[in-house]
């Protein structure tokens, strides 16, 4: 298990030359760029516009949510919890 920062280091520049050596064979960068092009950069894009779309409803979710809780603190009572003032037959008390 890697547990220090220089062997961490030397992992990522043994990946960096393997990747490196492998993309300077032609067949091999060929078969690279068809991988990224296929698979990983439209599940990339797909997973992008899912999370920016779940972002956005998040982000209007606050927003509502903040706007209820500042209506109900700014308006009076009697506006916000109509049905209270009103008995069983829909008649509106007078107190």
């Amino acid at each position: 298990m890697l547990t220090t920062s220089t062997e961490w280091v030397f992992l990522v520049i043994v990946a960096l030359a393997t990747i490196l050596i492998v993309l300077a064979i032609p067949v091999v960068r060929d078969l690279a760029k068809g991988i990224f092009g296929l698979l990983l950069m439209p599940a990339f894009l797909e997973i992008l516009k899912t999370s920016g779309g779940y972002l956005i409803w998040m982000l209007k979710t606050i927003y509502q949510s903040h706007w209820i809780l500042i209506k109900n603190l700014v308006l009076p009572r009697s506006l916000v919890y109509r049905t209270l003032e009103k008995d069983e037959e829909g008649v509106v008390r007078r107190q």
